[in-house]
This record gives structure tokens, sequence and C-alpha cells, in this order.
């Protein structure tokens, strides 16, 4: 099964949609997120803390955190504007995704190529 079918299918086991919304009732309704700002936000998203697919040389990868997909403890509720800064890649093209991960990788080969001591 080739990645994208794999990650698409778990989203829509009956695992999955039993788990979302027992962390959904777990967490009361509210963004976790907003809730150590001091903020009352409502969650309509559940989130994995350990993120169970990542985006690499220009493709998607699962990760480490696939074998925590399904953790209680992995999990949070959390609303659309937190998961959205969590996840600022899911609004670009994949070619956006692309150089923002080159630019990343750039940058941290060469922090002390600018370095003034």
């Amino acid at each position: 099964m080739a990645y994208s079918d794999k990650v698409v299918a778990f989203y829509h086991t009956r695992e999955w949609q039993a788990m979302r919304k027992e962390v959904l009732s777990r967490d009361k309704g509210l963004c976790q997120v907003c809730l150590k700002q001091g903020r009352i936000t409502p969650a309509n998203t559940v989130h994995h803390i350990q993120p169970i697919r990542t985006f690499k040389n220009g493709k998607n990868v699962i990760t480490d955190g696939w074998s925590k997909r399904l953790d209680e403890d992995n999990l949070e509720s959390i609303c659309a504007a937190c998961h959205n800064r969590e996840h600022p890649e899911k609004g670009l093209s994949k070619k956006q995704r692309y150089n923002r991960e080159k630019r990343k990788n750039w940058e941290k080969e060469n922090t002390n190529v600018f370095k003034i001591e």
C-alpha cells in the first residue's frame, strides 16, 4: 500500500474515529494549546503530538510516530487555528513544502557561516 493510501485509510478506520471521539471527550472539547495559554477555545481536531508523517525531500514519509498513532498520550484536542500553526506546510503546495524544507536544511547546515566571533 502506498504511503498516502495507508495514511488516508488510517484516518477512515473505526479505531481512529473511536479514539478521536475519546480524546475530544477527555479534553472536554477544548483546545489544549489555547487552554495552556489561558484561552478557552472549542477544539475540532485531534492532533498527533509526535507526528505520524513528515515531508522530506519532496515526499511524504511515515515517521516513528506511526507506532503511536492510536496512543492516547500522543493525542491532544486542538482548534483549527492552532492546528494550522502546528502544520503550516499543509497550506502549501508540494513544491513550496519542498523549497521550505530545502531552505531549513541549508540554514541548519550553514548556521556558522555568517557568525562573527
